[in-house]
């Protein structure tokens, strides 16, 4: 059940027009256009990826071993996701998310084009 971090942060690299550097102690942040959307921290346990709050708060009500509040900005609600207990699929999906609430419309569209469905 739980995820690797490098393979969070080799998803993050797959995303279009994202890049990633060392941040707080350790701690790896990936970015869009310079923007962040997500941090693996430096021990590897866990993951802290931004989110709508509305998902955030449904994540943390329906796991709270798994998922936790991190931060709040705006409409935005960053999730604390302790990677020993979640699913890779869950924690890859909540990568992908944090990319589509930043990246433009159109790159999102082309994204998700190339995608294999299923």
């Amino acid at each position: 059940m739980a995820v690797d971090a490098a393979a969070i942060l080799d998803l993050a690299a797959t995303l279009p027009e994202s890049s990633e550097r060392d941040y707080l102690e350790d701690s790896t942040i990936f970015t869009f256009r310079g923007r962040g959307i997500g941090i693996v921290t430096g021990d590897g346990r866990e993951l802290i990826v931004k989110s709508t709050r509305l998902e955030r708060d449904a994540l943390v009500n329906s796991d709270p071993e798994t998922y936790s509040e991190w931060w709040t900005s705006g409409r935005y609600g960053w999730v604390r996701v302790r990677l020993e207990r979640v699913d890779p699929e869950e924690a890859f999906e909540l990568v992908i998310e944090a990319w589509r609430l930043t990246a433009p419309k159109r790159l999102v569209r082309e994204y998700d084009e190339g995608r294999p469905v299923g």
